[in-house]
């Protein structure tokens, strides 16, 4: 369903915690009311700066607390009063509010009026820090229309229904697991190459970025992106939007988030790109070949690097210097991308850096400079971003490569076109993947870690047998629901047979498919213990019916999803797990 929007929409991605305690407004009585708790309040478009907050009672208007957020882009609220069923935390922006852009890589102006909210069913649920994102502006339209668009008639169960509904609605599988309210990770100016991994709150940022890309040709693309999904989403069901700004279909609105996903994988660390799908290294083709040996495409497996240098020289480049042969590449110009099944990035020894992609390079020098410098990835050994920078003015080539298990994953390159303007302007992008198909150490050799068209004889025998979890959600004609109580089931089997089942819950799962060398078949491994298992068959090919389950293990820990469409649905079905354990063998 479409109807006109109510809002501008606020900001994409996590902020630091608190700061400043702001005095609350009370109403009712003749004295002061007792505090009745405290919550941080985090909007995320990216980082907001200079914009009014405010806590309120959704049955009676009442204003339970507010305040401005400053420079922090968080603000430590103190509750008082009392509140009979949900509760809105809004974000208004003045004439001088700004936040961080994603697609834009710039703080940008952030209209006045804008507006984004988060809704809680209760009062006893506004505690610790809750995020106000794209992703719960959309689930408070969506409960709004369930309740008639009247703010006091809000239900705890609308609320809840909404916010446990709008990830999958939006992202399907790649969002599993993930809690709209939780603060995702901060995404401004000091993020690098490679800094997001595969915690939930990292992904959470990461899907935002790729959400604003939606919005590219506008003035605010996480803005325009926020609200053409808010006004398509609000009756619950993915219809399909076009506008100036934004444009998609309930049928390629995943295909397009997914080409996002390909160009900010940069900031992403190869058990993210894993994870999402996006370090296949070859798209639709078979993920490059059957591994590693291939001096000529991949020059150096054990790449190292200084652990945080500015000013970085060419002779600390020896380890990295080569012709790195990628097997998906693209262009992007004008705001059009376009995608290659070949591209390359060098770098030689005097320190120039290029990144190609058919015929086309960019190229810029490390040579202690402006932006030279390489920064290890957090918690992630072998990762490192490393940046070659240009000095302010127009035209400037900037080229950023991804380090992860020591090995070159991927290059992004782009050409600013004036340093000093607000916001950024690129005027061509170039990116180039590598194939991450190729053993990760000896002692992993029984993983051939392959990102498609993988068999039985890809994965570790150990992962083979029978694993029991807790069912997280499920969103069955495009209305999810949480059943608390719930369980999933998932059997691995020797000869690549996957199962997933559920019981205790609305729709009860069962589906059966195989890890066959078929296209979509994934064997991952991308770190000591991270892996990820996909089968996928398809049904219905002309139709595009699809099932697919994905069985996987993170720093977070394992969980695993179920996805299922029918022929020219144009939703999927999913089915969520989490807290999976593998159950000894009997």
């Amino acid at each position: 369903m479409r109807r006109p929007a109510r809002f501008l929409s606020l900001s994409l991605l996590s902020i630091a915690l608190l700061t400043a305690c702001s005095d609350s407004d009370t109403s009712g009585g003749t004295g002061p009311t007792p505090p009745s708790g405290s919550v941080t309040v985090t909007p995320s478009l990216g980082k907001v700066f200079d914009a009014a907050v405010e806590v309120r009672c959704a049955a009676t208007g009442t204003t339970l607390g507010s305040g401005v957020i400053g420079a922090t882009g968080s603000i430590a609220l103190t509750l008082t009063g009392s509140c009979t069923g949900p509760v809105i935390i809004e974000l208004l922006a003045s004439g001088t509010s700004t936040y961080f852009d994603e697609q834009s890589n710039a703080v940008i102006s952030l209209p006045s009026g804008t507006q984004l909210r988060s809704v809680l069913p209760s009062l006893a649920a506004v505690t610790g820090t809750i995020a106000i994102t794209p992703l719960t502006e959309i689930a408070f339209q969506q409960a709004l229309a369930a309740a008639g668009n009247v703010e006091s008639a809000l239900t705890a169960l609308q609320v809840t229904t909404a916010n446990a509904a709008v990830a999958a609605q939006v992202f399907g599988a790649a969002a599993a697991g993930i809690d709209i309210l939780q603060v995702p990770t901060l995404w401004d100016a000091s993020l690098t190459t490679g800094s997001l991994g595969d915690a939930a709150a990292d992904r959470y940022a990461f899907l935002l970025a790729a959400l604003a890309g939606l919005g590219s040709t506008s003035g605010t693309p996480a803005l325009a992106a926020t609200t053409a999904l808010a006004d398509d989403l609000a009756d619950g069901t993915l219809d399909g939007f076009t506008g100036t700004d934004v444009t998609y279909t309930s049928g390629n609105l995943v295909t397009l988030l997914e080409a996002e996903f390909g160009d900010f994988a940069s900031y992403a660390n190869a058990a993210l790109q894993t994870l999402l799908g996006i370090d296949a290294g070859g798209g639709d083709g078979d993920g490059g070949g059957d591994g590693g040996g291939d001096s000529g495409a991949f020059p150096n497996e054990n790449i190292t690097l200084p652990a945080t240098v500015t000013m970085l020289t060419a002779s600390e480049l020896t380890t990295v210097v080569g012709t790195y042969t990628g097997t998906r590449g693209s262009i992007k110009e004008g705001g059009t991308t376009t995608s290659y099944d070949s591209c390359s990035v060098v770098v030689a020894a005097n320190g120039n850096i290029t990144v190609s992609a058919n015929g086309q390079s960019i190229t810029q020098t490390v040579d202690a400079g402006l932006g030279d410098a390489s920064a290890p990835a957090i918690n992630n050994p072998g990762s490192w971003g490393l940046g070659a920078g240009g000095a302010p003015g127009t035209n400037v080539p900037w080229v950023n490569l991804n380090i992860g298990r020591n090995k070159m994953i991927d290059g992004y390159a782009y050409v600013v076109a004036d340093t000093s303007a607000v916001p950024t302007v690129f005027t061509k992008e170039i990116r180039c993947y590598m194939p991450i198909n190729r053993v990760v150490t000896t002692a992993d050799s029984d993983w051939n870690s392959r990102a498609s068209n993988a068999t039985a004889s890809d994965f570790h025998s150990a992962l083979v047998g029978n694993y029991t979890g807790t069912l997280f959600s499920e969103s069955v004609g495009g209305s999810a629901v949480a059943t608390p109580g719930a369980t999933c089931a998932i059997t691995v089997a020797s000869d690549g047979t996957v199962t997933a089942s559920s019981a205790g819950n609305l729709h009860p799962l069962a589906m059966t498919t195989q890890i066959a060398g078929d296209k979509d078949d994934h064997a991952t491994f991308t770190g000591d213990t991270d892996w990820a298992l996909r089968s996928k068959d398809v049904t219905e090919p002309v139709g595009n019916g699809y099932d697919s389950i994905v069985l996987q293990h993170t720093m977070s820990g394992m969980m695993a999803t179920a996805t299922r469409k029918a022929a020219n649905a144009s939703t999927a079905d999913a089915w969520s797990c989490m807290s999976v354990t593998k159950q000894p063998a009997p």
